[in-house]
């Protein structure tokens, strides 16, 4: 392996983790063929990480959310709601084409404004806040095509939010990336 100088970096990160992770990645793919569908990655948008790698191509990921966890439970339901009373079922794992992150912020206003604008602005009720399926985080968001929304419970709505965060930073779902929503009972 080559030593680099300190402080020498590559989009914010240390050089050396660089060459660590390229040198790591050249053996693997070596040893094993299968494992160059992956990305290493440092995105702006994953925050609070260092960078990392994810086997995109050679798994799918799930996010998964109960309908009787009492923390997320109406978020849960209007997902299931979404993944049933529309056509294309996005997101269903076995029934509809698997969502798709978006990480663009102009895209993520424009799906809550057309899913949640004129319901928001007529909630005078601060436990109640407006949900939406496919997520606005999406590119099957509602500026896009077909989506449900409704009042829910405004901390299992933030919550659901937060795990979803959570989901894409932990597992490393860039922009485009697909992914799955599994509702459980």
């Amino acid at each position: 392996m080559v030593a680099l100088g300190s402080g020498f970096e590559v989009d914010g990160v240390a050089a050396t983790k660089v060459v660590q992770l390229a040198w790591l990645y050249h053996w693997a793919t070596a040893l094993h063929p299968s494992l160059a569908a992956q990305r290493c990655d440092s995105f702006s948008y994953f925050r609070n990480t260092t960078a990392g790698c994810a086997y995109y191509q050679f798994q799918y990921y799930a996010f998964t959310v109960s309908m009787s966890d009492p923390l997320v439970a109406e978020a849960a339901q209007l997902d299931y709601q979404g993944q049933q009373e529309i056509s294309t079922h996005p997101g269903a794992f076995g029934l509809g084409a698997p969502l798709t992150r978006d990480t663009n912020s102009t895209d993520q206003k424009a799906n809550r404004k057309a899913s949640c604008g004129t319901i928001s602005a007529n909630n005078h009720n601060s436990t109640l806040s407006c949900d939406e399926y496919p997520y606005a985080t999406t590119h099957q968001g509602a500026a896009f095509g077909p989506f449900v929304s409704g009042l829910i419970n405004a901390a299992q709505n933030s919550k659901e939010g937060s795990y979803l965060s959570a989901f894409y930073l932990y597992n490393r779902v860039a922009e485009g990336d697909p992914f799955y929503v599994l509702v459980t009972p």
